[in-house]
This record gives C-alpha cells, structure tokens and sequence, in this order.
C-alpha cells in the first residue's frame, strides 16, 4: 500500500498536481467512491509534503526544482537548445522547455509525425505532443516539415508507405531486402535468428553493433 501511494504521489507530480487539486477534483466528482478516495489521496499528499519539506528533497520534484533554477539564471542565454528522441512530454517536462524557451536564443524540438499520413491514430502522440507545446510553450513557433524517406532501400521505402494504408500498393519489383520464415517454436526462431546475424558478420562485411533485434 505504501509504495503504491508513493508512486502515486509521484505521478501527481509530474503532472503537476497539487493536494489541492486533488482535493477540490473529490468535491466535484459524481463517484462517492471516487471522491473518497481522492480526498484521501489528497490528505496523504499533503502529509507526505509536509514532512519532508525541511528535511529531505523528493526526486520527483527534480525538474520542477529545475525549471525554478533555469527562471533565476541567465546561463541558457543566448544558447541554443534541441530536443531529440521524444514523442511526449509530461507537464514537468513542458514547465521546463517552457522556462528555457523564454531564456534561450533558439528552441529546437524534432517530432516523428507524417502530416500526411491517411491513419491519424499512428502519429497521435506526436500531434498530441504538438497541441501540448502550443498550449504551454508557445503558440506561435514555427513548424519544418522535413520529407522524404529515410530508407536507401526501395523494399523497406514501399513498405514504410504502405504498412498502415488501405488498400495497400502491391511492390512489384522487389529486390530482396525484406524475408519471412516461420519455426516451429520460440527456440528455433531465436536460432534462426542468429545464424542470420552470424552469416552477415562472418560473410558480409557487417558488425554486431549494424545490427537490430525487435521482438514483441
């Protein structure tokens, strides 16, 4: 019960919430079983606030305490800053690109999002991540649309554009850049696996470190 508390506490951290907020959304809730529970939450949060504020700090207060610093300090002036590898943000996180937007010379945040893309839900995140840093960053930055497939393979470029469209092009000429085989179990598939990846090291010129294994 403890620990579930904690991490509890710590999610409503880094969405921001305070036990205020956790208390008035009890009073507001139709769910008598909800509302009770929230109050408690709300009650146990602010206990636990209270008694570590003059002697501990929490970890998951780090990047409010962060986004508090970079508002008092003027060490990102002038800089410029990018952001990679993300798909979202929680509030913490858009709190402190928002302290450091106003204090950098230029912000730079890179999204894996086809604007054209037919199927919507497959980029969500990201759009969802675009209508955040509108909201609380700013709404007025500009937006670069770089195109253009990443892939030099004619195979993986076809299946890349057709993967999540309906109904699919057919790839007429394919140069054997993408194959299937099925094994009899688990074992069999993850020695296949690796008899695949030793022969392009040992035959074809690849290392270890070239290769990518993804599995669900």
């Amino acid at each position: 019960f403890v620990e579930l508390c904690v991490k509890t506490v710590g999610e409503f951290k880094k969405y921001m919430l305070t036990p205020q907020n956790i208390c008035d959304s009890s009073a507001k809730t139709d769910d008598e079983i909800l509302g009770l529970k929230l109050n408690d939450l709300s009650r146990i949060y602010a206990e636990y606030e209270e008694k570590i504020s003059d002697k501990y700090s929490d970890s998951d207060d780090a990047l409010t305490i962060l986004a508090k610093r970079i508002s008092e300090s003027e060490i990102y002036k002038d800089k410029y800053i990018f952001f990679d590898e993300f798909s979202t943000f929680v509030p913490q996180e858009l709190n402190v690109i928002s302290q450091l937007n106003k204090k950098c010379k230029e912000l730079c945040i890179t999204l894996c999002c086809d604007t054209h893309e037919k199927n919507p839900v497959l980029f969500m995140p990201s759009r969802d991540t675009v209508s955040a840093l509108k909201r609380t960053v700013a709404s007025d930055f500009e937006i670069t649309e770089i195109s253009g497939s990443h892939f030099k393979s004619h195979d993986l470029k076809h299946l890349e554009k057709n993967l999540y469209k309906f109904p699919a092009e057919k790839l007429n000429a394919s140069q054997g850049d993408i194959s299937i085989f099925s094994s009899a179990n688990p074992c069999a598939e993850t020695e296949q696996t690796a008899v695949r990846i030793l022969k392009l090291v040992q035959n074809h010129g690849y290392r270890f470190c070239d290769i990518g294994v993804i599995c669900p």
